[in-house]
């Protein structure tokens, strides 16, 4: 356990956290639409966080130290990417008749309420820290827990609605 508490934290473990869910959301972001604008634009989003994540680590915080404009800025680009992805399948439904069941939709609608929830976690609890004021840290754990079961929960909804549509087409 003392591997991860390298300078008596473990707050380096968030920051690649950070960076590598950016990365990893953005690129499944980008393999959702075929359209070469759109990826280019999830791709600069992508560039675009993780330069302000090194620029917060370099220059505003250190590596050692939570870095909360990084993980402002990294919320904010995925529930950027998110909504831009919804509104187009919105502006589009008819083609998709039951959104609902539509596993992109699922992902998107999860990683939209996480990354907004994960926003929520990293203003709130940055203020907790500033003010020395714990009386609502129960709170601000809670919408963390909440904003991972959002993710969870969608993407399993996904995954389960994938696997039904696949075993659908072989039987035809």
């Amino acid at each position: 356990m003392k591997l991860i508490l390298l300078h008596h934290s473990n707050a380096w473990c968030g920051n690649m956290e950070g960076v590598v869910e950016l990365v990893v959301y953005g690129q499944f972001m980008a393999s959702l639409d075929k359209r070469k604008a759109y990826k280019r634009r999830v791709y600069i989003a992508i560039a675009t966080g993780i330069t302000i994540t090194i620029i917060d680590i370099l220059f505003i915080h250190s590596f050692w130290t939570s870095t909360t404009v990084a993980f402002l800025s990294q919320n904010i680009i995925l529930a950027n990417m998110a909504l831009v992805y919804l509104s187009n399948l919105l502006s589009h439904s008819d083609k998709y008749p039951n959104l609902f069941r539509f596993p992109p939709f699922l992902v998107a609608t999860g990683l939209l309420l996480y990354s907004l929830t994960c926003f929520f976690h990293s203003v709130t609890f940055d203020n907790l820290l500033a003010k020395n004021n714990y009386h609502f840290f129960m709170i601000a754990y809670l919408v963390n827990e909440m904003g991972c079961a959002f993710i969870y929960t969608f993407l399993g909804l996904a995954f389960l609605r994938f696997t039904r549509v696949k075993s659908d087409t072989k039987i035809q």
